[in-house]
């Protein structure tokens, strides 16, 4: 983070106290909405808590922080399209890289893929929510207290509890899904947007899930386009919960990091001149130089 950017402790803790507010009061209301209609099924049943997260986050970041979404990292900038691409490139290099050792172990053979459409929807707002959740507003305002490393571990040790419950779960899936959640931070910090991991989260699930059919996360996802019975050590293989619980799901995630270090991933310039005119115009108002450090 810019020095110029860094903030007073009590403004990223009211940040963070309204956003959880602000979203509480609308998943609510979106949960009630829910509920009070019969929604098709192929719904994501996540939807009404990841639609209110980001609703929250646009109205905290414009009327508390009153700086630009891209400032929170969801901004429509002249390269987020960019990094949405790069992201899908990246997450799908990472799946097959993950997937080949499961396959050359094991079996593969084409299935009928019938249920795309049933399953793309709530897997694009599944990947996308959890990097709202686990690398937006709040991840970004520890990045601002804590500084990165510190955010970064807190923010993916939580990620990976989130799959604690997941079926066939085990110490060592979940500690490649912390390793996961450290790869999507880095994502993150380095383009300053989360155009970048939500690709390549999405194209990981849907390339694993749909076309090469593997478990994700210990969760079958109906049809795909190929079928992979895994053969050999589940060590490697992470048996029935997927690549993401083998050494095949580490051996991606390290490739996915190195490959984050070339010149394609940057910060956007875009983002740096959208966040740096807006700061330094709302630092500049009377009354805003104490509030702003």
């Amino acid at each position: 983070m810019e020095f110029w950017a860094r903030r007073p402790l009590h403004i990223n803790l009211i940040g963070a106290v309204l956003l959880a507010a602000v979203w509480l009061v609308l998943g609510a209301g979106g949960s009630w909405l829910a509920n009070r209609f019969t929604l098709p099924l192929w719904w994501p049943p996540n939807l009404p808590a990841y639609a209110a997260l980001l609703i929250a986050t646009l109205l905290v970041t414009r009327f508390f922080d009153r700086l630009p979404a891209a400032w929170a990292g969801i901004g429509l900038h002249r390269w987020w399209g960019r990094e949405l691409l790069l992201g899908i490139l990246l997450g799908g290099f990472m799946g097959l890289t993950a997937w080949a050792p499961v396959a050359a172990g094991g079996e593969v053979h084409r299935s009928g893929l019938n249920d795309l459409g049933y399953f793309l929807l709530p897997m694009c707002v599944n990947a996308a929510g959890e990097e709202l959740l686990f690398r937006g507003y709040l991840f970004q305002r520890g990045v601002e207290v804590l500084g990165p490393v510190a955010a970064t571990l807190l923010a993916s040790v939580l990620f990976g509890v989130m799959h604690v419950a997941n079926p066939n779960a085990t110490g060592l899936a979940i500690a490649i899904i912390i390793i996961g959640g450290i790869f999507f931070s880095l994502c993150y910090l380095r383009t300053g947007s989360l155009w970048l991991p939500i690709g390549a989260h999405i194209a990981w699930n849907v390339l694993l899930a749909k076309i090469l059919g593997v478990p994700v996360s210990g969760r079958e996802f109906g049809d795909s386009l190929l079928r992979t019975v895994p053969g050999g050590a589940d060590l490697i293989t992470g048996g029935a919960f997927g690549p993401e619980g083998g050494l095949a799901g580490v051996v991606a995630l390290v490739a996915g990091i190195a490959l984050l270090l070339l010149p394609w991933f940057e910060y956007s310039p875009y983002v740096h001149a959208d966040v740096f005119r807006t700061f330094h115009a709302r630092r500049r108002e009377p009354g805003n130089r104490k509030k702003w450090g």
